[in-house]
């Protein structure tokens, strides 16, 4: 039952990329997993287990954060990564404040927003934000988004 599963999900998987006229490579290594998703326009790529090319070594990521989900979008020249740390949401807001103009970040706004706190920033040729909220079992998620600057 589960073969005949994950048999039709691979099928309908294939059909969608078939039908969208896209291409898809997938490579795994031992900690990261990524598809790429390729049309005339660009590519896509979705990712997880560690940060994709796109985002700048200097870049602050705290101590202890475990890469998740990860988005490289080249038509809109867009990078989103989501971490998740062990740390009070506070601290992990903290961090990003402090962190992000020792990197030659601006910070340009911090606040609430919603059930998350909101850290908007420019530098480096790019313009982000950082949503950062609660995870689970004390636990902090940040969902981080960088676009190039014109």
């Amino acid at each position: 039952m589960v073969r005949k599963l994950m048999g039709a999900i691979a099928l309908g998987a294939l059909a969608v990329a078939a039908c969208s006229g896209a291409s898809e490579d997938t490579t795994t290594t031992a900690a990261a997993v990524t598809t790429t998703a390729t049309t005339a326009a660009g590519s896509v790529v979705f990712g997880s287990g560690s940060l994709p090319e796109t985002v700048p070594d200097d870049f602050p990521i705290p101590g202890g954060a475990v890469i998740g989900t990860t988005l490289v979008d080249t038509v809109n020249e867009r990078t989103e990564v989501i971490i998740v740390l062990p740390a009070d949401p506070e601290a992990v807001v903290l961090y990003f404040e402090e962190a992000l103009p020792e990197a030659g970040y601006e910070v340009r706004e911090s606040g609430p927003e919603g059930a998350s706190h909101r850290i908007g920033f420019t530098g480096e040729g790019i313009t982000g934000e950082i949503l950062v909220g609660v995870g689970s079992l004390s636990t902090a998620t940040a969902f981080i988004t960088l676009a190039a600057t014109g």
